[in-house]
C-alpha cells in the first residue's frame, strides 16, 4: 500500500539512509544556482545528436533487410514479412527484454557513478552487469528452441510459426554478444562518450546490408540469410568497439582485471534494477508485441501482420530520434544526481520532455503526410498498403505522447526509478491498452486498427502520469538516493564520508 501511495505522491516514501547523523544532502549543492536552461539544452542536444545518428543507422540496418525479404518472392512476400515480424517479436519478448533491462540498470549505475566521480569503478559495474545479464538471459535462450511451439500456442498459422522458428533458431547465438556490446555501450554513454558508438554504427551499416543482400539473394539460404546476417552482425559489433576500449585511457583507469568476488557483491543491485528495468521495458514491449501476435489471429491475419510490421518500422524511424534524446536525458540526469546537483537534474529532465514532445508533434505531421507512399517500400500488395495507411493515420495524433514518454523512460533510468516505470507500464499497456485494443478489434470489428488504438491510449496514459510524477517528484530525495547508491553499494566502508 505504501508503494502505491508513493507512486501517486511522486517520490518514494522511504529513502535509504546514509547515516542518521548526516544531513540528507550537502546544502551547498541545494543552494547552488542552476545552469541556464540554454546551456543545459545545448549540452543535452550535443550529447543527443551522435546518439540520434547512431540510432538512425542502427534502425536502417534493421529495417532494410526486412524490406529485402519482402522482395525475395512476390508469392511469399507476406509470409516472409510475417515470419520475420513474429521472429523479432519472440526475441523481443524474451532475450531483448533481458538485454534492455540489464542496460537500464547500467544506465543508472554508470551515469550516477560518473557524476559522483567514481568512474574507476566502471569495470566492476561492467562485470556485474555481464554476470547479472547472463543469469537472466540463459533461460530466455533456452526458450528459443521452443519458439515454434510458443507461436502455435499463441495462435499463429503453421506456416508462419515454422518460418519464424527457423529464423529464431539461427539468431540464438547473437543475444549474448549483443548483451556484451550493450554493456560496453552503456559504460561509454554513462561517461558521455558517444562518438565511438556512432563510428561503429557507420561501419556496421554497409557491412550489415552487404552481408544480408549476399546471403538472401546470392546463396541458397533465401529468407534464412536474414537470420544468419543478424548473428554475424551480433558478433561483429563488440569486436569493432573493443579496439577503441583497449587503446584508450579508459581501459587503463577503469579496468582492473576480473574480480568476480567484488562483481558478485554488486550483482544483487544490478539484478534489482535490471529486473525492474526488464519489467519496465518488457510490459511496453509485450503490450505492443502482443498486438502483433493477436493480429495473426484476425481475419486475413497475414495482411494484418504485414501492415503491423510496416507500422512498427515507420514508428521506429521517429523513435530513433526522440528515443536517443531520452537516453541523453537519462545520462545528464544521472550525472547531475551523482554529482549531488538536484537543481540541474530537474532542469535537464523538463527540457528532455519538452524537446521530445515537440519532436513527437512533428512526427505526427510526417506520419500523415507519408501514409500513402511509405507502405510501398515494403510491398506492392494493395491490401497491406491500404491497411498500413489506416494505421498511420489513426496513430498519428498520439505521437506527441510517445515522445513525452520516451523522455520519461529515460528519466526513470537516470534516477533509478525503474520499478515505478514497471508498475506504470504494466497498468497502462497490459491493464488498459491491450484489453481496450482487443475489445475494439473484435467487438467493434476494427481489426488491427483497433489494437493500435488501444496501444496508443496506453502511450497517452503513460505520458500523462509521467508529467504528473515529474511535477511532484522530490529531486533532493533522488539526489540523496544516488549518493547512497554510488558510495554505499560500491564502497560500503566509505558510507559515513559521503555527505561529510
Amino acid at each position: 500500500m505504501s508503494f502505491f501511495m508513493s507512486f501517486f505522491a511522486g517520490h518514494d516514501a522511504k529513502v535509504r539512509s546514509l547515516d542518521e547523523a548526516s544531513p540528507l544532502l550537502d546544502q551547498s549543492k541545494v543552494a547552488k544556482p542552476a545552469r541556464t536552461y540554454l546551456h543545459e539544452a545545448q549540452s543535452l542536444l550535443l550529447l543527443a545528436l551522435p546518439l540520434v545518428l547512431s540510432s538512425a543507422l542502427d534502425h536502417v540496418a534493421g529495417v532494410v533487410p526486412i524490406m529485402m525479404m519482402g522482395h525475395l518472392s512476390s508469392e511469399y512476400s507476406k509470409s516472409y514479412i510475417s515470419a520475420i515480424a513474429m521472429a523479432t517479436t519472440f526475441l523481443v519478448l524474451t532475450s531483448w527484454t533481458v538485454i534492455w533491462g540489464t542496460g537500464a540498470a547500467m544506465d543508472t549505475l554508470c551515469s550516477q557513478s560518473y557524476g559522483a566521480g567514481q568512474s574507476q569503478d566502471m569495470g566492476l559495474v561492467f562485470q556485474a552487469g555481464l554476470l547479472a545479464g547472463m543469469i537472466l538471459l540463459t533461460p530466455m535462450l533456452a526458450l528459443g528452441f521452443f519458439a515454434k511451439d510458443c507461436l502455435l500456442l499463441l495462435g499463429q498459422s503453421d506456416e508462419v510459426a515454422d518460418l519464424a522458428s527457423n529464423l529464431v533458431t539461427i539468431m540464438l547465438p547473437a543475444p549474448p554478444f549483443c548483451l556484451f556490446y550493450d554493456l560496453l555501450r552503456r559504460v561509454l554513454q554513462g561517461q558521455t562518450i558517444v562518438a565511438p558508438l556512432t563510428l561503429v554504427s557507420f561501419v556496421c551499416v554497409p557491412l550489415n546490408l552487404s552481408i544480408n543482400y549476399v546471403l538472401m539473394f546470392h546463396t541458397s539460404l533465401g529468407y534464412l540469410g536474414r537470420a544468419v546476417g543478424a548473428s554475424i552482425m551480433g558478433l561483429l559489433s563488440p569486436l569493432l568497439l573493443l579496439p577503441y576500449m583497449m587503446r584508450t585511457s579508459l581501459y587503463k583507469t577503469e579496468w582492473r582485471g576480473w574480480d568476480l568476488e567484488a562483481a558478485m557483491a554488486l550483482v544483487p543491485e544490478v539484478l534489482s534494477l535490471g529486473i525492474a528495468g526488464a519489467a519496465m521495458h518488457g510490459f511496453e514491449l509485450w503490450g505492443i508485441a502482443l498486438t502483433s501476435i493477436i493480429a495473426g489471429n484476425l481475419p486475413h491475419g497475414e495482411t494484418a501482420i504485414s501492415a503491423d510490421a510496416c507500422m512498427h518500422s515507420f514508428r521506429g524511424f521517429f523513435y530513433m530520434v526522440y528515443g536517443p534524446i531520452g537516453v541523453a536525458g537519462s545520462i545528464r540526469v544521472g550525472n547531475a544526481l551523482g554529482a549531488n546537483d538536484p537543481v540541474r537534474a530537474k532542469v535537464v529532465a523538463w527540457e528532455t520532455v519538452g524537446i521530445c514532445g515537440t519532436l513527437g508533434l512533428g512526427a505526427a505531421f510526417v506520419m500523415v503526410w507519408l501514409r500513402l507512399s511509405y507502405p510501398y517500400t515494403y510491398t506492392n500488395d494493395l491490401a497491406v498498403v491500404y491497411l498500413t495507411s489506416q494505421l498511420l493515420l489513426v496513430c498519428a495524433p498520439f505521437q506527441a505522447a510517445c515522445g513525452v514518454y520516451a523522455a520519461i523512460l529515460g528519466i526513470f533510468r537516470g534516477t533509478g526509478q525503474q520499478s515505478r516505470g514497471a508498475v506504470l507500464n504494466g497498468v497502462a499497456y497490459i491493464g488498459v491498452g491491450l484489453p481496450l485494443g482487443v475489445a475494439l478489434a473484435y467487438v467493434n470489428a476494427n481489426g488491427i486498427v483497433g489494437l493500435w488504438i488501444g496501444m496508443s491510449v496506453a502511450f497517452l496514459c503513460c505520458a500523462v502520469y509521467g508529467v504528473y510524477w515529474l511535477y511532484h517528484v522530490d529531486w533532493v530525495v533522488l539526489a540523496t538516493d544516488a549518493q547512497v547508491r554510488t558510495h554505499e553499494t560500491l564502497h560500503p566502508t566509505d558510507v559515513h564520508d559521503v555527505v561529510a
